[in-house]
């Protein structure tokens, strides 16, 4: 088995690297809107701009990303969306390099031979752990702090406590919500630790909240406020937008788990012969994604600071059903992953908005847009370094056009309304998902449509 690793690992490498390169889309609005125009452009950026009035993300979080944005500069990058890209590529080397150090260091090589499979094969992992999003950059500090826990627990070595400790600190800067993981952390300690070892971790953990309050301090002007405003937002304003049932990570975990595949009279068995060695993934699972449960809003990408902890708990449940002889199982979710895989990770999301930004950034003679039934809703502006051009909303065709202007409609407007007098200039495809989705649900996904650039056919 142990001689498959290095082929794996290989091919683990390979799998993410063509996402990073092939796949520079974002995840969703959130991660353009409280990430990307707080770090790009790295000309206008600084510590002192990147969070408005009203905003409850910490300085932690986008600090990181505006250096990184503004060591491209330094190197010559004056291209925003080339700054993105850097931002992107940077932090997934680091990410994905720190997950496959975790697996390699705590895990033995036959469990790191199925960790490998499965972070390398799940649909979704090589795009969520390659982009520069809050919940993205704190999965692999989750992970780490659990496996060394874990290995704490079993050694009782003083280090790994430490090292849990400080990952699940790095894990709060870029996400602090998964701060909740250290009452796990620290009851486990008091639990299983010395009295010496509980005191220790305690106090570097105190030592590490007390410190990053002063970040708050010196960039909002209060200790601590971010964390507070976000308490008071999602208090206030979470039932406003995406309100989700209590049970709704409930149910998304048995869907990131495949949970259906693996019911059979052995599972309780698996489950229970897991369940020990896995018990830190649990508790800090069940924290994380049971704070976020205890408020309405609720989206997908909140669980992503667990995921690796998710596949972890997979690789062993297919490894115990594959020894077991369940192998056409496992190979039909194999299959389906693979199948899902491709389209997830190397083909860009948001690829419309994103071309189209590019686009006008190199067309300086166009200067008027007119946007058809404000759609699309928004395009990712911080590319396009120009400014000399303007929105002009418009909800039918106008008559005529200057060779200076392009009307922008989304793929419903452009079938519903046939132009005449006007060639398509461009078009800015989506992907294959986005496609299906638009087909499934055109009320909801309007915005994953591709994109048309009309000009007056006399120019």
């Amino acid at each position: 088995m142990s001689k498959k690793l290095p082929l794996l690992i290989l091919v683990f490498f390979f799998t993410y690297f063509f996402t990073l390169i092939l796949n520079d889309g974002f995840m969703g609005t959130d991660e353009y809107w409280t990430g990307i125009t707080r770090y790009v452009p790295a000309q206008t950026q600084t510590p002192f701009n990147i969070l408005k009035s009203d905003d409850v993300k910490s300085p932690t979080q986008i600090l990181p990303l505006l250096a990184t944005s503004k060591l491209s500069l330094s190197l010559g990058i004056q291209s925003p969306y080339h700054q993105y890209r850097f931002v992107q590529i940077f932090w997934a080397l680091v990410c994905t390099g720190l997950l496959l150090l975790c697996l390699f260091y705590y895990l033995n090589p036959q469990e790191m031979l199925w960790a490998v499979v499965v972070f390398t094969f799940y649909c979704a992992a090589p795009f969520a752990f390659t982009r520069p999003m809050y919940e993205s950059l704190s999965a692999p500090f989750v992970l780490l702090s659990a496996l060394a826990l874990m290995k704490h627990l079993s050694t009782l070595k003083t280090r790994h406590l430490m090292i849990s400790v400080v990952a699940i600190t790095l894990a709060y800067c870029f996400r602090p919500q998964t701060g909740i993981a250290a009452l796990g952390l620290l009851g486990m300690s008091l639990a299983y630790s010395s009295k010496k070892q509980f005191f220790l971790a305690a106090l570097l953990g105190l030592i590490f909240f007390i410190s990053l309050g002063f970040v708050d301090l010196w960039i909002l002007g209060e200790w601590h406020k971010s964390l507070k405003d976000i308490l008071i937002y999602n208090v206030k304003f979470g039932a406003t937008y995406s309100v989700q049932p209590w049970y709704f990570y409930i149910t998304l975990s048995i869907l990131i788990l495949m949970l259906p595949f693996f019911i059979s009279r052995g599972f309780l068995k698996i489950l229970r012969k897991n369940f020990a060695s896995q018990r830190i993934f649990w508790i800090y699972i069940v924290l994380i994604l049971g704070l976020h449960s205890l408020f309405p809003q609720k989206w997908e990408r909140f669980a992503l600071p667990v995921l690796p902890l998710f596949l972890l708990i997979l690789s062993h449940w297919i490894k115990d059903f594959w020894q077991q002889g369940s192998k056409i199982r496992i190979s039909i979710l194999a299959a389906i992953h693979l199948l899902l895989l491709i389209p997830a990770s190397f083909f860009p999301a948001q690829k419309n908005l994103i071309e189209m930004s590019l686009y006008l950034n190199e067309q300086p003679q166009i200067t008027n847009l007119y946007r058809m039934n404000k759609n699309p809703e928004w395009i990712t502006e911080v590319f396009i370094l120009r400014k000399d051009y303007q929105w002009i909303e418009i909800s039918s065709l106008p008559q005529e056009l200057q060779c200076s202007d392009r009307v922008i409609m989304n793929e419903k407007d452009f079938e519903a309304l046939p132009p005449s007098g006007f060639v398509v200039d461009q078009v800015f495809q989506t992907n294959l998902i986005e496609k299906l989705s638009y087909r499934m649900n055109p009320s909801k996904n309007i915005r994953r449509t591709p994109l048309y650039l009309l000009k007056s056919k006399n120019c």
